[in-house]
């Protein structure tokens, strides 16, 4: 196989190794090709390299018991990440591939039942095992719903949610929902769905998270179902929801009516904005004028005031020569009202204008619950109960209302 062409002014040089290479033969032959307008009459030359073919150790060696050990070690690792520790920690191993490695650790998932591979059966059978229990309000259940109308590739859609009696009353006690995924944390890379809601001292209380095949407006539309309809006799209409701008969200939140709007996270809106100001090409004042400008838009104290000094800042951006293209992107996502992602405003909520508090807890979750590693819904499921249990412990010091309303704070600038 060839591994390597370099090409000089006079010749070209291309080594052909050993296809057993990767296995421990150095034999390769190395052809130097002059180029044609070289004044060297030989137009080739073949070199062979001085070692003889030793395929002794060409097959790969069946894997050592302390390799065996060091991997189930570091079976929340990828095989890519083990390799490269087992050359590190342990130098005088036997090196084995990575298709070694990764059928050793799908031969041990499977023996322990922690494949990645699942089915609905193994997903609807383990949730049963933690039903609802209302005369348990602080006991988790699990609730699976299968979305088999949306499979794709012959895979099925789920959403695995976890939560207590008492923490989906004490959602329901609040009008603020906030929602958000996180990724990274699951061997199979399914995201977690984390809801909850921020108290008036803008701490965050989650209620609810899932494990979802996927982010999506179904799997969104699923959860907040079940928050709605958790008591019958008191269905759920929330003012806001908010989150970032996945559209998934923005169509799920049509679940609670028209009531409810939806409230763009503020910290979300400056990330996509920052992400754009290096392709402008305009000067660095003018690029920290948008971000002033973009804060100062975000004091509106109500949606009149709002819908009245946006059209003045855009205006004033135009004036400035900033790029159209840059003017009705940021028009078109966060002013216009079709978007429904245009309320990122103060006025709009008394419990702050961005979601961070959720975004420090899907961290903390991952430090706390995963620390760090890729597991297996089936390894994560009893993390993900005993951290259920949990969430109650948080909500000893919420706080109802502000020490000054949203409403006395504006009447205090009245003379």
């Amino acid at each position: 196989m060839m591994e390597r062409t370099r090409t000089q002014k006079k010749h070209m040089v291309e080594v052909y190794y050993c296809k057993k290479k990767r296995q421990g033969c150095n034999y390769a032959v190395v052809v130097r090709l002059n180029n044609a307008d070289s004044a060297d009459e030989q137009s080739s030359v073949v070199e062979e390299r001085v070692v003889e073919h030793n395929h002794e150790n060409a097959k790969n060696p069946l894997l050592a018991e302390p390799v065996k050990q060091f991997i189930l070690q570091n079976m929340s690792k990828s095989s890519t990440i083990i390799l490269r520790l087992l050359e590190k920690e342990r130098p005088g191993e036997p090196k084995p591939t990575k298709k070694q490695v990764e059928n050793f650790m799908n031969r041990e998932r499977k023996k322990n039942g922690t494949r990645g591979e699942l089915t609905e059966f193994t997903l609807e059978q383990e949730a049963r095992k933690y039903p609802r229990n209302d005369d348990e309000p602080d006991k988790p259940f699990v609730t699976y719903t299968g979305l088999p109308q949306y499979g794709t590739n012959g895979k099925f859609d789920f959403v695995l949610s976890f939560t207590t009696p008492n923490l989906m009353k004490k959602q329901q006690e609040h009008d603020n929902p906030q929602a958000d995924a996180t990724h990274r944390m699951f061997w199979n890379k399914f995201p977690i769905l984390l809801l909850g809601f921020s108290d008036a001292s803008r701490r965050f209380h989650p209620t609810i998270w899932a494990v979802a095949s996927r982010e999506s407006e179904v799997t969104y539309s699923t959860i907040f179902k079940e928050i709605r309809n958790f008591d019958p006799e008191k269905i759920y209409t929330p003012k806001i929801v908010m989150g970032d701008g996945h559209a998934g969200i923005t169509n799920a939140a049509e679940v609670f009516g028209n009531e409810t709007e939806r409230m763009m996270c503020y910290f979300h809106l400056k990330e996509r904005v920052k992400k754009k100001l290096p392709s402008l090409k305009i000067s660095k004042m003018l690029k920290e004028k948008i971000k002033k400008d973009i804060e100062q838009l975000r004091g509106a104290a109500s949606s009149e005031e709002f819908e009245k000094a946006a059209p003045f800042m855009l205006a004033d951006w135009r004036l400035a020569k900033i790029p159209e293209e840059f003017i009705s992107y940021f028009e078109d996502q966060y002013i216009d009202s079709r978007s429904q992602l245009h309320k990122w405003f103060a006025g709009m909520s008394d419990y702050g204008t961005t979601n961070n508090a959720l975004e420090g807890k899907n961290n903390a979750l991952k430090n706390q619950v995963t620390e760090r590693k890729l597991w297996t819904i089936m390894e994560l499921f009893p993390k993900m109960i005993e951290e259920t249990k949990n969430f109650w412990k948080e909500y000893e010091d919420v706080k109802q209302k502000l020490p000054v309303s949203h409403q006395e704070f504006l009447d205090g600038f009245k003379f």
